[in-house]
């Protein structure tokens, strides 16, 4: 059933208030998570940088396992084809980067791109592709990498992505 009052997202929002549509997204991404997590009775803790210096927006403890988090959005439907990652990622035990996609008219979550490793293991290198600023003079970014949409996974649910961030987490094993 569609709900004919929810408002439609309007074309400008994406470029006027992308940051605003980011930070929705990363909350709509973390209440699905921890609800997810919560129904599996898998402990955690997420922490959030001060600084986003080192390519991570979250850092997420469940189950044992330690994951430092990019994340990023991706519009469906959108001419996208990479992203613009920080090398330090490849410097953090089992980092990795997940991409919502969401649909643009309502922002709600249609699916997710993984780029990552199994758990205790690291994201692999990110290739050799310099990434540039979009603003101003358009020079060479030190230290980021550009990574193709197409070396990302598709994972269609919270559920699947939740194994893959944290494997199958025995709850008993966490108790004892």
């Amino acid at each position: 059933m569609t709900d004919r009052t929810a408002p439609v997202a309007s074309p400008d929002l994406f470029t006027h208030q992308s940051s605003e549509v980011e930070k929705a997204l990363e909350y709509r991404f973390l209440a699905d998570l921890t609800a997810m997590l919560l129904m599996r009775g898998i402990p955690f803790e997420i922490l959030r940088p001060d600084v986003d210096a080192r390519g991570h927006d979250l850092v997420i403890e469940a189950g044992g396992v330690l994951r430092h988090i990019q994340l990023k959005g991706l519009g469906e439907g959108g001419r996208r084809s990479d992203f613009t990652l920080h090398q330090g990622l490849t410097s953090r035990p089992s980092a990795c980067v997940i991409a919502t996609v969401y649909d643009r008219a309502t922002l709600q979550p249609t699916g997710y791109r993984w780029l990552g490793g199994p758990p205790g293991f690291p994201i692999r290198p990110l290739g050799e592709r310099p990434a540039y600023h979009a603003r101003g003079a358009r020079t060479e970014r030190p230290d980021h990498r550009t990574v193709r949409l197409s070396q990302f996974d598709r994972v269609e649910t919270m559920g699947d992505l939740v194994d893959r961030l944290f494997g199958s987490v025995n709850v008993a094993e966490i108790a004892a």
